[in-house]
């Protein structure tokens, strides 16, 4: 995001709403009467190339910005350090630095993105107390409370892309929209080996949709997506899902919902059917109430 300071006021906001669309400067500059002598705060180094839109240190230059502050730096090789020198080089103040703890994780998916390849990928599940995903297998049970469902859909909007397994999409017919908050479909990935995908289920409303065979590793299709412009994907399951992303190593973060809730065993589904190759330990763990439920947020890597 972006915000212009003149005299002590702000008098402009921005932020980068999609891939391709203007970056946060550019959207705050457009709403500025007169930008000149500014501040302008950013969380991260404005960008000097030519991508999918023209270079934002131009655009800052000609608005006549007096002083620049900025986050954290770019890690894309072709913007870290050089927009800072640009803008020096046009007398306009620069600073850096100021929150970058905070920045690096509003950033995280761009991060990620820019210097592995491959997207920012967070796994989310919701289980019982004692780890059940489904009361009985081949049907949906309602496990989370309504709060764990809006909060699992202010996580879809912040991701480009959502992705489960054609069991998913054939047991809970699942619309894999954001409904509950206001935001941004994502992309919608079905993993299906066999084309069983209805061609009326929920998920196949409209063309934002992606249906692929699962022949292929997990971290090259993460790769594939990654080319397509694809900086975070959110892994909905189903179990064999989740399980196969976290055995490839390509989980960066888990969101798990708790519900006070025992469902025994029997034909009760589990989140592991089976073990993981290895045991993971979470990090920088954050545990929050939602609802009756309760959200356990860590970070694999």
């Amino acid at each position: 995001g972006c915000v212009v300071v003149k005299e002590g006021k702000v008098i402009a906001e921005g932020w980068h709403e999609k891939y391709g669309g203007d970056h946060a400067e550019i959207v705050a500059l457009k709403k500025c009467p007169s930008a000149r002598g500014a501040t302008l705060y950013v969380n991260l180094e404005p960008c000097c190339h030519y991508g999918k839109t023209p270079p934002c240190v131009s655009e800052i230059i000609s608005a006549g910005i007096a002083r620049v502050v900025f986050a954290l730096q770019d890690p894309n090789p072709k913007v870290r350090g050089h927009s800072a020198r640009i803008l020096r080089q046009n007398g306009i103040a620069v600073s850096s630095g100021c929150l970058e703890n905070e920045a690096r994780l509003l950033n995280e998916f761009f991060i990620t993105y820019m210097t592995t390849g491959m997207p920012f990928v967070t796994v989310k599940a919701g289980v019982s107390l004692d780890g059940i995903i489904s009361a009985r297998r081949g049907t949906r049970t309602n496990i989370t409370s309504k709060t764990s469902q809006k909060e699992s859909h202010r996580l879809r909007a912040q991701y480009d892309a959502v992705l489960v397994g054609v069991n998913t999409v054939l047991i809970d017919n699942p619309h894999l929209g954001v409904r509950l908050v206001r935001g941004r479909d994502p992309l919608r990935i079905i993993l299906d080996s066999r084309g069983k995908t209805p061609k009326n289920s929920a998920v196949m409303r409209d063309e934002n949709c992606m249906i692929v065979k699962t022949g292929k590793k997990i971290t090259s299709l993460l790769r594939k997506l990654a080319k397509c412009g694809v900086s975070s994907v959110l892994v909905e399951g189903g179990a064999e899902v989740i399980k196969s992303f976290l055995d490839a190593g390509c989980v960066d973060k888990v969101h798990l919902f708790i519900a006070p809730k025992l469902l025994g065993g029997g034909n009760a589904v589990p989140l592991f059917i089976e073990p993981v190759k290895s045991v993971l330990k979470l990090t920088r763990v954050a545990v929050n109430k939602r609802g009756r439920d309760v959200e356990i947020t860590g970070y694999v890597r």
